[in-house]
C-alpha cells in the first residue's frame, strides 16, 4: 500500500522543484511520483522525512530521480520548539547562503569539497520545508546509530570539519552579517526559547535516579550530584555559548552526532567522503563546541582516550592549511590554543554524552518523539527512565561520569 503523502505534494509542486533544479537547461516534465518515509520513525524526531521517487522526462529521455523532502512536523510541543528556536529558518539560511558562499571560497583555490547534499528547494509555505538530492543514490549511507565511531571513521570526519570551520572563519571576515542567525546558542537564557531546556534538566535528574536505583551503592555520591545537577545544567550550558569576541570563532554545525553524518566508502571499505546533514542548530563561536560534541557524543571510548590528541592535531593541520590557502588575515590559532578551546567548551561534551547519546543506544526508535521526550506525564517519565536504564548506555556513560566528576563538571 502506497504511503499517503501530505496533500501539498502534487505533480505541480514537484514540477516546480525540478524546473528550478534544471534552471532552464532543458525541457523537463514530471510525469509520476510515489513516496515513502526516508527514515524509520524516531530516527529523525525533529522533522517529517519523505523520499519522493520521481519519474520525469528531460531532454527527450525518461528518467527517475529520488529526492528527500524534509518538512516541519505537526506535534504540538515539537512545533512550538521548532518555531521558538527558528530551526527551519536557520537551516534554510545555511543552505541558501552560507554553504553557497563557502563553496565559492573553496572553488577559488580549486577545492571542490562539498559539505552537504545539494539542496534543491526551500520554502516557508504551505509549510517550512527543504528538498535535497538523495545521496544514498550516490553510495552514501548513515552508519548504525548504536555503533560509535572508531579512529578510521573519525579521522576523515574531523578533517572535513576543520575545512568547514576554516572556510567559515574566512567568510566571516569578508561578510560578518552572514553569521547573524547563528549568534545565539542552542541553549539560551532568552525567555522565548525555554521549552526545550526541560530536556537537559530531565536528563540530569533521571540519570541520577537510574544511578541511585540500578547501579549499586558505589554510585550513591554521583547519583546525588546528578540529581542536584538538574538545577544547574542549563546555566552551565548557557555559559558554553557565550562567545569571546576576541577568540577564534567558526560556524559550528552543533549537532554532529552519528545520524547527521553520511559516509561513502570505496571498494576497499575505506572512507571516501563524508557529508553533513541537519543544519538546524548552528552556532558561531568557539570550535570547541563541535569538537567536544564529536569527542564525547560520537566516538568509542577507546578512540577518544587513545586518539583524541592525534585527532586534534589532524584537525589543526587541516584548519591551518585551509586558512593559509584562503589568505586568512587574522592570527591562526596554534594547536595549543585549539586544546584550550576544547577545554573551555568541555561542558558541551557533558551535554552530548548525557543528553544525546542515550538516544543513540535506544533500540525502540519508533518511540522517539520530541513530544514524549519533553512531556510531563507518567508515560513520558517511564520512557525517559527506560532511555537511561539501558545496559549499552550504562557501559558508555559510567566511565565518563567518573571523568566528568574529576573535572568538576558535576559540582
Amino acid at each position: 500500500m502506497a504511503l499517503k503523502l501530505p496533500e501539498f505534494i502534487t505533480l505541480d509542486f514537484l514540477q516546480g522543484i525540478f524546473s528550478k533544479h534544471f534552471n532552464g537547461s532543458g525541457y523537463v516534465k514530471v510525469e509520476h511520483f510515489w513516496g515513502e518515509f526516508a527514515t524509520k520513525r524516531g530516527d529523525n524526531y525533529a522533522s517529517d522525512m519523505y523520499r519522493i521517487n520521481v519519474d520525469y522526462e528531460y531532454s527527450d529521455c525518461k528518467r527517475r530521480k529520488p529526492i528527500i523532502l524534509k518538512v516541519m512536523p505537526e506535534g504540538e510541543i515539537q512545533t512550538l520548539v521548532m518555531v521558538q528556536n527558528k530551526l527551519y529558518p536557520r537551516e534554510i539560511h545555511t543552505y541558501r547562503n552560507l554553504l553557497v558562499e563557502i563553496d565559492k571560497l573553496l572553488s577559488d583555490i580549486n577545492d571542490q569539497t562539498k559539505f552537504a547534499p545539494t539542496c534543491l528547494y526551500t520554502a516557508s509555505e504551505p509549510k517550512m520545508m527543504l528538498a535535497f538530492e538523495d545521496v544514498k543514490d550516490k553510495g552514501y549511507k548513515v552508519l548504525p546509530r548504536n555503533r560509535l565511531l572508531n579512529f578510521d571513521q573519525s579521522l576523515p570526519l574531523i578533517v572535513k570539519l576543520a575545512k568547514l570551520h576554516a572556510a567559515s572563519a574566512v567568510l566571516y571576515d569578508k561578510n560578518p552579517d552572514i553569521m547573524e542567525p547563528y549568534i545565539e546558542g542552542s541553549i539560551s537564557r532568552n525567555p522565548e526559547r525555554q521549552d526545550f531546556l526541560v530536556h537537559y534538566r530531565n536528563c540530569a535528574r533521571v540519570l541520577g535516579l537510574v544511578a541511585e536505583k540500578e547501579w549499586g551503592g558505589i554510585w550513591k555520591e554521583i547519583s546525588l550530584k546528578l540529581q542536584r545537577f538538574e538545577a544547574t545544567i542549563v546555566d552551565k550550558g548557557c555559559d558554553v555559548y557565550i562567545r569571546d569576541e576576541k577568540s577564534f570563532s567558526v560556524f559550528n554545525h552543533n549537532d554532529l552526532w552519528i545520524p547527521n553524518i553520511f559516509y561513502k566508502y570505496d571498494e576497499n571499505e575505506l572512507v571516501q567522503d563524508i557529508l553533513f546533514i541537519d543544519f538546524q542548530m548552528p552556532y558561531f563561536g568557539s570550535p570547541g563546541i563541535d569538537l567536544n560534541f564529536i569527542l564525547y557524543g560520537s566516538l568509542t571510548e577507546d578512540t577518544r582516550t587513545s586518539f583524541s590528541k592525534k585527532l586534534l592535531r589532524a584537525y589543526h593541520e587541516t584548519l591551518q592549511s585551509v586558512l593559509i590557502a584562503l589568505d586568512y588575515k587574522k592570527k591562526i590559532p596554534t594547536l595549543h590554543e585549539i586544546h584550550i578551546e576544547v577545554l573551555k567548551c568541555g561542558f558541551n561534551g557533558v551535554l552530548a554524552a548525557m543528553c544525546e547519546v542515550p538516544l543513540l543506544f535506544y533500540e525502540n526508535t519508533e518511540d522517539l518523539e520530541m513530544d514524549l521526550l519533553l512531556a510531563n506525564s507518567t508515560k513520558a517519565e517511564e520512557f525517559r527512565y527506560s532511555l537511561f536504564n539501558n545496559p549499552s548506555y550504562k557501559g558508555f556513560i559510567q566511565a565518563l561520569l567518573l571523568e566528568f566528576d574529576d573535572l568538576g563538571y558535576l559540582d
